[in-house]
């Protein structure tokens, strides 16, 4: 069990936030996921951009989930797999059938009983016949019913399959969307870096003008907001990009400005308890186990065809002038039909064979499973404390480099100040706001990574009706 004290539900600095999911931990244990401002460095950056409207991940979601041909697919597929059940239970029904013929019947010698009638004369007749057959199965040695449960365990299984298809689309789209999120607020970055940039070139100008500067610092700042217009675009095409590959899995979205979420700080569960989560509750264990069910259910199955099997057979028809016999005739019959199969050339054998190796081929896919998840949970985790480190790391060194960069403007005012100097702090300081976005992007997708290999992805945060 978790200690509930075991997580701190604080928020980070500066990041006001709204709920999106509610997370269950064993134990009582809760985590919430918030769809918010996340790791905000400047809360001027907050403002969304003229004819932009403001767009929440779980908004977001909601798109992708509802819109998405593959999750349509998926749930197609549950579809086919229940009617594939009912196709398997037909056969514990009693099967009903009717047979009519009609006809002339030519007949040579013809027998008729009619006392008028020449017997051994050829002759032509109409003919009819209907029988109706009513074939209850009563013993197959529990082949039919496995194979029903069989077919139920399958059915829970492309359940689980579209759970895994959306899971994936999920962590997609929240990349995306996260993508979208930091070229959005680097772009704005760059808006502010490029106008101080251009503030300190035209101070140059007037001082190279005054003959109180060289020349050859103008051009070096000419170069470097040249380089800064260039990444710029760059930036700008990169966003473009982002946007249309988040449309590809949600389709067409108005402008808007994202937002990051912001999720429980993990890495306070220790990681033993992730692998706890996972074994319960990852989607491909699941899965795993599903359809491993459905291979017992196929073997027990493959075990009843070395038993007899045993039929209730009723049947009724009527004939009229069928056989040369001028007149109508009818029949009843009710019977039980035992039938074993005494040597099918080891078919049954190799069947039983087949499954058994199915069985562990299903174990050992089990044990990749394993060492996969593990190692992811691990890697999230690992990146999770390195990059909050880092996170913590760069709070403190923007804000080193924001004092810095006003005493270098204070010391230029004075005619004192380095122009270089004053153009790579204001470099420094772009960098490191940048790569704070960079870093809160890493942190959700890793966190979100986590979250799906524990089973906790819970898309009832984002979508109601999935």
């Amino acid at each position: 069990m978790i200690p509930e004290s075991a997580i701190d539900f604080k928020k980070r600095k500066g990041v006001p936030f709204r709920r999106i999911a509610l997370l269950a931990f064993a134990g009582g244990l809760s985590l919430f996921l918030t769809a918010g401002a996340g790791f905000a460095v400047d809360s001027t950056k907050d403002e969304t951009p003229a004819g932009h409207m403001d767009l929440s991940l779980q908004s977001v979601m909601l798109f992708a989930l509802n819109n998405n041909p593959e999750i349509k697919i998926a749930k197609e597929q549950e579809t086919q797999a229940g009617y594939a059940t009912q196709e398997a239970l037909s056969i514990l029904y009693p099967q009903l059938e009717v047979t009519v013929k009609a006809g002339e019947e030519y007949n040579a010698p013809a027998n008729f009983v009619d006392p008028d009638a020449i017997v051994g004369k050829s002759n032509t007749n109409p003919s009819a016949e209907v029988i109706l057959s009513a074939n209850q199965l009563i013993y197959d040695g529990s082949t039919s019913r496995e194979e029903v449960r069989r077919r139920e365990t399958l059915e829970q299984s492309t359940q689980l399959q579209t759970n895994l298809v959306r899971e994936r689309i999920m962590i997609t789209t929240i990349e995306s969307y996260m993508q979208v999120y930091r070229l959005q607020n680097t772009l704005a970055e760059y808006d502010a870096f490029l106008e101080r940039l251009e503030a300190i070139i035209h101070k140059i100008k007037l001082m190279v003008d005054a003959g109180a500067e060289s020349k050859a610092k103008l051009k070096y700042a000419n170069s470097r907001l040249a380089f800064a217009q260039a990444d710029y675009n760059n930036t700008r095409a990169s966003l473009t990009d982002a946007l249309t590959d988040l449309e590809f899995l949600t389709g067409k979205l108005p402008a808007f400005k994202a937002a990051a979420p912001e999720v429980v700080d993990l890495v306070q569960i220790q990681l033993g308890a992730y692998k706890d989560l996972a074994e319960k509750n990852n989607t491909n264990f699941l899965i795993n186990a599903s359809d491993r069910k459905a291979l017992e259910h196929e073997l027990e199955g493959v075990k009843g065809r070395y038993l007899p099997t045993v039929n209730m057979i009723v049947e009724m028809s009527q004939s009229h002038d069928s056989g040369g016999e001028v007149g109508r005739d009818r029949s009843a019959i009710a019977l039980l039909q035992l039938s074993y199969k005494i040597f099918d050339g080891y078919a049954r054998d190799a069947s039983k064979g087949r499954v058994t190796s199915q069985l562990s081929e299903i174990d050992y896919r089990r044990q990749r499973a394993e060492r996969d998840i593990m190692q992811k949970i691990k890697l999230a985790y690992n990146q999770i404390t390195a990059l909050e480190a880092e996170h913590h790391a760069l709070l403190q060194e923007i804000e080193a480099n924001t004092e810095l960069q006003a005493l270098y403007k204070e010391q230029f005012a004075l005619g004192e100040g380095d122009v270089i100097a004053m153009i790579e702090g204001e470099e420094r300081l772009f960098t490191s706001r940048t790569r704070l976005y960079k870093i809160d992007t890493d942190i959700i997708n890793n966190s979100y990574a986590l979250l799906r290999q524990i089973g906790y992805l819970d898309q009832q945060g984002f979508c109601e009706n999935c």
